[in-house]
C-alpha cells in the first residue's frame, strides 16, 4: 500500500540470531503502536525451550557459568526430556547432575502431584518404585524416564491425596521415600504417616519398633491389623508421638516434661474411651502402654553419658565398622548422633554377613536394629528368633 510508513525493529531470539519485524501503520496515525508489546508478543512466539533454558541458567548461576552449563546440559537432554520437562524443573535437574550427590527425590505439584527421583550411575525399576509409592498412601498414575549423562530421572505422576499438603508433610514425604531407596527405610504402610502425620524418618523408625514390641505385648494383635489402625488414625499418631518426645527429651527439666505431657496424656485416654471397636480400642490402649513402659524404663537420663562414659551414637559407628558385628541394639536417645541416623549409618558402611546367617528386620540386606531401650529384650524390635555370633549393644 503505497504512501504507508514503515517501521522496522530488530528482536534479539536467542544464540545471536535476529529477526526483523516490519509494521506498516496507517498514515493518520489513529493506531498507536506498543514496540514493547510487540517485541515481546514475536519473541514469545518464536522462542523455543533452548532459549528459555538459557535465560533461567544465567539468571540462576550468572551469565559466564549459565552459559557455561547450559552448553554442557544440553548435549544430554534430548528431544523427549526437553518436550516433557518444564524449564524451572530442567535447572533443578542441571544443579543435580553437576554435583557429587547420589541420588535426590523431589516433590512438585504440576498437572497433579509429581515425584522426582533422580540417581546416579543406575535407575530404579518399575517394581521397585510403584510399591514404594504405594506405601507412602500415594496413587501412581504414570511414569516417565530420561537419562542425562551417568543421571537417570524418574517422574512419576501421581493422584492428589486426600490429605491437605502443608510444609510438613511434603519434607516429610521427601524424606521417607529418600530413606527408603537408600533401604534405610523399610517399606510397608507406616509410611503412610508422612503424609497423614508429618512423621519423618526418625519418627516412623521409632513406631516401627513399638508396633514390633506391641505383638509382643499382646500375642492377640495382628501385625497387620495394627499398621492399618495405626495408619488410620495419624492424628493419634502423632499425639503419642509428641507424648513421648514431650517425656523423653533429657534437655527438659522434669517438672516442664509433665506439664507438656498432661493435656497429651488426657487427650490420648479421651480417645481411646472413644474408640468404635474393641480391637482399635486394645491397639491404641497397647500402643499407649508401651510408650508409657518406654519413658518409664528407658536408660537414657540427663547426665547418664558423663557419669558412666557410654558410648555414643558416632562412637558406635567405628566400632561396628572395625568389629563388624552381626546385630547392634541400640538406644533411640543417644549423644551427638541418635540410633535412628547411627543405625542407618552402620547399615551402609559395615559389611554384609555370610549368607547363611540369619539377621533381623530384612530380606534385603544387612541392617542395625535400634531399640527405643538397651535394656528391652531384642524381641522389642522383632529380633527374638534371630541368632548372632556377635552382639554389640549400645546405651547411653
Amino acid at each position: 500500500m503505497f504512501g504507508y510508513p514503515v517501521r522496522e525493529f530488530k528482536v534479539e531470539l536467542g544464540n545471536g540470531e535476529l529477526a526483523r519485524m516490519v509494521f506498516r501503520l496507517p498514515w493518520y496515525g489513529q493506531f498507536e503502536a506498543d514496540e514493547a508489546e510487540l517485541t515481546h508478543a514475536v519473541r514469545a512466539l518464536v522462542r523455543g525451550w533452548d532459549d528459555d533454558m538459557q535465560d533461567a541458567m544465567v539468571a540462576a548461576y550468572g551469565a559466564h557459568d549459565g552459559i557455561v552449563r547450559w552448553r554442557a546440559f544440553m548435549q544430554m537432554a534430548d528431544v523427549a526430556y526437553r518436550s516433557a520437562t518444564p524449564v524451572a524443573v530442567a535447572v533443578e535437574d542441571c544443579l543435580f547432575v553437576k554435583s557429587a550427590a547420589d541420588q535426590q527425590v523431589r516433590l512438585e505439584e504440576r498437572d497433579g502431584l509429581r515425584l522426582r527421583l533422580l540417581k546416579r550411575g543406575g535407575r530404579w525399576t518399575l517394581a521397585e518404585l510403584m510399591p514404594l509409592v504405594d506405601s507412602c498412601g500415594l496413587k501412581a498414575l504414570s511414569e516417565e524416564t530420561f537419562q542425562l549423562g551417568d543421571v537417570w530421572v524418574h517422574d512419576v505422576l501421581c493422584a492428589m491425596p486426600d490429605v491437605t499438603l502443608t510444609d510438613a508433610n511434603r519434607a516429610a514425604l521427601v524424606a521417607v521415600v529418600d530413606a527408603c531407596l537408600r533401604d534405610i527405610l523399610e517399606e510397608d504402610s507406616l509410611n503412610r504417616l508422612a503424609l497423614g502425620a508429618a512423621m519423618g524418618v526418625r519418627e516412623i523408625g521409632v513406631w516401627r519398633g513399638w508396633v514390633a514390641y506391641m505383638q509382643q505385648v499382646d500375642r492377640r494383635l495382628d501385625p497387620r491389623t495394627v499398621r492399618q489402625l495405626v495408619r488410620s488414625r495419624p492424628d493419634l499418631a502423632r499425639t503419642l508421638w509428641e507424648l513421648f518426645a514431650a517425656e523423653h527429651t533429657p534437655e527438659i527439666a522434669s517438672s516442664r516434661r509433665n506439664r507438656l505431657a498432661k493435656p497429651l496424656e488426657d487427650l490420648m485416654q479421651q480417645e481411646i474411651l472413644a474408640m468404635a471397636t474393641a480391637e482399635e480400642e486394645r491397639v491404641w490402649r497397647t500402643a499407649y502402654g508401651v510408650v508409657k513402659a518406654i519413658v518409664r524404663t528407658n536408660v537414657w537420663q540427663p547426665g547418664r553419658e558423663t557419669a558412666n562414659g557410654g558410648p555414643h551414637g558416632a562412637e558406635a559407628i567405628e566400632i561396628c565398622k572395625a568389629k563388624s558385628p552381626d546385630l547392634v541394639i541400640m538406644d533411640v536417645h543417644m549423644p551427638i548422633k541418635d540410633g535412628i541416623e547411627a543405625a542407618g549409618e552402620i547399615g551402609r558402611a559395615c559389611p554384609t554377613p555370610a549368607p547363611g546367617a540369619k539377621l533381623p528386620c530384612t530380606t534385603r540386606r544387612w541392617k542395625a536394629c535400634t531399640c527405643a531401650a538397651a535394656r528391652w529384650p531384642a524381641a522389642a524390635c522383632g529380633t527374638a528368633t534371630a541368632p548372632a555370633t556377635t552382639v554389640r549393644k549400645f546405651s547411653a
